[in-house]
């Protein structure tokens, strides 16, 4: 121990401090790496795997503008929750890139055809008063939570009998009503046609629709009647020869 004490000398004593300090100080820098000087040119291909990245790391702001392409999103990968409510309008759909098998038809209001109506008899219409004409199924039930409004037509023809120059004829559409005492209230629709020449001429009456029955809380059945009227300037002949009534019903 007095031989080594002996040794020591204060010049011996400083290169010893300053070695230790010198390795502690190159041991300190391998481990500290300056601020902002990893970037993406350091980082080995493939090296930040998606273990190695915190949750909720990569927000929004952190993503370049159309960086994530449709290429880079695993299939099945963007479900409805991840979707935030509006954020897909019609601008951001691709023209004709939705088919009828892509839209929920159940959650969306539409209109149908749900009852379809039709008489092929032959009916003179009376020069006073009215006259029904029988239609095939004239009853129909409507749907709960359904709409219903109506599209009806009759064919008629004058005889020469029916002279003009007043030659026309009328077709009142009801619903739910008694054919044999139908009233002014129950009127939904009508329609009237005028002989365009003299002689023998067919027309056809388009019902114009004012009525419509709106939702039942349960399902209703209903009735629909046709009543036809004619008017010549002098003796009669108007014949009804068809007649039909699609109910259109619309649910929300």
């Amino acid at each position: 121990m007095r031989k080594l004490r002996g040794r020591l000398s204060f010049a011996n004593v400083m290169s010893v401090i300053a070695v230790c300090i010198a390795l502690g100080g190159t041991s300190y820098a391998a481990f500290k790496v300056p601020q902002k000087s990893v970037g993406a040119k350091q980082l080995k291909k493939n090296s930040v795997t998606k273990a190695k990245i915190k949750k909720n790391a990569v927000t929004a702001a952190k993503i370049k503008k159309d960086a994530v392409t449709a290429e880079k999103i695993k299939m099945d990968a963007v479900t409805t929750a991840k979707i935030k409510d509006g954020a897909v309008d019609g601008a951001k759909v691709q023209d004709g890139s939705l088919t009828g098998r892509d839209v929920n038809a159940a959650t969306m209001p539409f209109s149908r055809v749900v009852a379809t109506l039709r008489g092929n008899s032959s009916v003179a219409v009376p020069k006073t008063g009215f006259a029904p004409y029988p239609l095939d199924n004239a009853t129909y039930t409507q749907a709960a939570n359904e709409d219903d409004q109506y599209v009806g037509a009759v064919d008629v023809t004058f005889q020469p009998s029916c002279e003009g120059p007043q030659r026309q004829a009328r077709a009142f559409l009801l619903l739910d009503t008694d054919p044999a005492n139908p009233s002014e209230i129950d009127v939904i629709g009508e329609g009237t046609t005028i002989a365009t020449g003299p002689g023998t001429v067919t027309e056809r009456i388009d019902i114009n629709i004012f009525g419509a029955t709106f939702q039942p809380g349960t399902a209703k059945q209903h009735t629909l009647t046709l009543i036809l009227s004619q008017e010549c300037s002098a003796g009669s002949g108007v014949v009804a020869a068809f007649a039909g009534v699609d109910v259109i019903g619309t649910t929300s």
